[in-house]
C-alpha cells in the first residue's frame, strides 16, 4: 500500500510539474508571438483581456487594469483587432501605459489561450505557477488574490 502511495506521489508531482513547463512555454511563446521579449524574465502576473466575450468579466477586467495601471509587476494583454474599440472600451489614456499590450492579431484567440473569459498568468521565479480563467461568479475574489499577488 506504500508503494502505490509513493508512486502515486511520485507521479503526480512529474505531471504538476510538466503542465507548469507546459503553462510556462505557452505563455512565453505567446509574448513572443507579441514581440515582448522574456530574456528580463517573466513579470509576477499577466492577465489576459479579450474584448469580446463575457461583457462583466471584462468590464471588472478593465477596471482592475486602470486601479493597478502604474504596477510594472504586471502586464495587460488586450485582445481585439478593432483599434477603434479598444479606445472605447479602455480609453486613450491607457493605451500609452508601457505594461499594456495590444494583441490586434487576436494570437491569444487563434492559440486558444482565452476565448470569451480572461484569464490570469501567475509567475514566480521565471515560471508560471498558476493559470486562472476569471469567471463571472469569482471576479471579485479572483481579483482580490491577483491583487494581493501583484503587491506582495
Amino acid at each position: 500500500m506504500k508503494t502505490r502511495l509513493f508512486i502515486f506521489y511520485i507521479l503526480s508531482l512529474f505531471l504538476f510539474s510538466c503542465s507548469k513547463k507546459e503553462e510556462t512555454q505557452e505563455l512565453k511563446n505567446y509574448l513572443h508571438s507579441l514581440d515582448i521579449s522574456t530574456n528580463g524574465g517573466l513579470k509576477k502576473a499577466y492577465l489576459i483581456i479579450p474584448l469580446q466575450g463575457c461583457g462583466s468579466c471584462i468590464d471588472q477586467s478593465i477596471q482592475f487594469m486602470k486601479k493597478n495601471s502604474e504596477n510594472d509587476k504586471i502586464s495587460y494583454i488586450i485582445v481585439d483587432q478593432d483599434i477603434k474599440n479598444i479606445k472605447i472600451k479602455i480609453g486613450s489614456d491607457y493605451l500609452t501605459k508601457p505594461n499594456l499590450i495590444i494583441d490586434e492579431k487576436m494570437i491569444a484567440m487563434r492559440s486558444s489561450l482565452t476565448y470569451a473569459s480572461p484569464i490570469i498568468y501567475y509567475c514566480q521565479d521565471n515560471e508560471v505557477i498558476g493559470k486562472r480563467i476569471v469567471q463571472a461568479s469569482k471576479v471579485a475574489k479572483e481579483f482580490e488574490k491577483l491583487h494581493a499577488f501583484i503587491n506582495s
